[in-house]
């Protein structure tokens, strides 16, 4: 359990209540040059373990928005080429139905309302607590591996960019698998437009007092997912995450999104405003499948 606090400190079935889903779903693409052992390649890290060793950085070891970031970072911590955030470019994303010839879903939610307080650090704010977990499936009918959240926070402005558009909020829902260092991050996009969101009230809320926090109220069980394999896009960059982003963006209102920004985005003082994103790295050999 040290790793995983280590992680939240420098990193910074229930009843559903109703979803916010006034929202924008992207298209769907596939692609047309696919080998025939494409599914082997495609989706090898729903089957594989991946471990990287090493020290997570205090926080004060490293920032955002310094000149040279990106190179700082190589220097101090040496990523590899699965770097995340991504572009996501649906003009080359390969449907999964496309490579499995038949419906698939990977991921089965297990997530449980819990009473926390929201805690803003000097990178973003973080919410750890006991949320429950998901099922990671194969579609080779192996046995499901299985995650638990171990916190959740926020980057304003987004990360992962849709068709090099960079959206206003993305949350990120961090969860640790249970017999293997590997984490498995469900990224969640949002844009300002007026409409409030349930979701991000009860976040707002949780920082005032603690508030009972149900994931069920931005997760759908059979949302749209990208799904790639990455890293962490903070210190120590280590490569070890299966990344699901969702196709769909959620609603925001300017206040919800002000109560973000303020902080990191118009914040001079935070790396002179720049915000807490990290630039989109090279997708290189990797591909982007998805699933609905």
């Amino acid at each position: 359990m040290s790793w995983i606090r280590n992680c939240c400190h420098w990193l910074f079935g229930s009843d559903h209540k109703k979803k916010q889903l006034d929202s924008i779903v992207l298209p769907e693409a596939s692609s047309e040059n696919m080998d025939q052992d494409a599914p082997e390649k495609l989706l090898k890290g729903l089957d594989s373990h991946k471990t990287q060793k090493g020290d997570f950085p205090e926080e004060d070891e490293w920032n955002y928005g310094i000149k040279d970031e990106e190179s700082e970072w190589k220097e101090l911590f040496h990523p590899g080429k699965h770097q995340s955030p991504i572009n996501i470019d649906s003009g080359s994303i390969i449907n999964a139905s496309n490579i499995l010839k038949e419906n698939f879903y990977p991921l089965e939610f297990h997530y449980s309302p819990h009473i926390k307080k929201g805690k803003f650090n000097s990178k973003t704010l973080h919410i750890k607590g006991d949320f429950g977990g998901l099922s990671l499936k194969s579609p080779n009918n192996k046995e499901p591996r299985k995650f638990n959240v171990a916190q959740f926070h926020f980057h304003s402005p987004a990360e992962h960019l849709i068709n090099g558009n960079r959206h206003d909020l993305e949350l990120h829902i961090v969860h640790k698998e249970k017999e293997h260092s590997n984490l498995l991050v469900i990224g969640i996009l949002f844009k300002n437009d007026g409409k409030r969101n349930a979701f991000i009230d009860t976040v707002m809320e949780s920082t005032e007092h603690k508030t009972e926090i149900d994931l069920y109220q931005i997760i759908e069980k059979d949302m749209g997912l990208y799904y790639y394999e990455g890293s962490l896009t903070t210190p120590p960059l280590f490569e070890t995450v299966l990344w699901f982003v969702s196709s769909r963006v959620n609603s925001l209102s300017a206040d919800q999104l002000d109560f973000f920004a303020r902080r990191w985005l118009k914040n001079p003082e935070f790396v002179g405003g720049k915000g807490n994103y990290r630039e989109a790295q090279p997708l290189n050999d990797r591909s982007i499948v998805y699933f609905n």
